[in-house]
């Protein structure tokens, strides 16, 4: 209680500030949220053609490492949505996790997730995308982790930590050329615990996919330790 009481007291003090316009009352105003463009269905990162149900096509599938790719709702060329992501994981506004993930909730539910995991429902896991040990201590939390919670709590899915990053590898958003990405992480995931994934449909969630580097090793790691199907999920996407 006496946190609560002291967040309370912080808010009527120092009110929140919009991260995109800066207008007063809450971290992202209604106004900021209602200009963005949210996608409204199931895109495919790769080819970007709408796909039934999230099914990625042979070839799509083989380029990213999953078999469903259920994401995403925002653009993430969007500046606003580009300006709530960093400022989530570089500003630390962990405020920003609610609203995004009921961005993220609203876009599957239009998009028949419900029905989607009632026919896998038994095997299904969800996994965050990990930080590396000291990124996730400086940031004081790993924002995929955070997302991961919402959508298992609403879905009812297991939520677990099934990927260690043990490489301090560069930021991503550092390196230009997407070769490079894929380079900069390969290697840098192991399994935390192969009974929890064996035969299992993992469903990876991070905040945004970009030429899907990070995603594509941690599903490669996950197939390695015996994992039945990758699916992908992201709040935001790139062009």
């Amino acid at each position: 209680m006496y946190n609560g009481l002291t967040n309370t007291l912080v808010d009527i003090l120092i009110p929140p500030l919009c991260v995109s316009c800066k207008k007063e009352g809450n971290f992202v105003c209604e106004n900021c949220l209602g200009d963005i463009n949210i996608y409204k269905y199931f895109v495919c990162p790769i080819c970007r053609k709408r796909i039934y149900e999230g099914t990625l096509d042979k070839k799509c599938a083989y380029t990213s490492g999953l078999k469903r790719f259920l994401g995403a709702p925002l653009p993430y060329t969007d500046k606003t949505t580009k300006k709530l992501l960093l400022s989530l994981k570089y500003s630390r506004v962990k405020s920003l996790i609610y609203p995004l993930s009921q961005i993220l909730i609203q876009f599957l539910e239009r998009n028949g997730f419900s029905k989607i995991i009632e026919k896998n429902r038994d095997r299904l896991t969800i996994a965050p995308i990990p930080l590396y040990n000291f990124r996730e201590r400086e940031r004081g939390f790993n924002q995929s982790y955070e997302i991961a919670k919402f959508v298992g709590e609403y879905y009812k899915i297991p939520v677990e930590k099934l990927l260690r990053k043990h490489k301090n590898t560069r930021p991503q958003t550092e390196l230009e050329q997407k070769e490079k990405r894929f380079v900069n992480v390969l290697g840098a995931f192991s399994v935390t615990d192969a009974n929890l994934v064996k035969g299992r449909i993992i469903i990876l969630i991070d905040d945004v996919y970009t030429t899907g580097a990070t995603i594509s090793e941690c599903a490669r790691t996950l197939r390695t330790a015996g994992a039945k199907e990758i699916w992908g999920m992201t709040v935001a996407r790139g062009e």
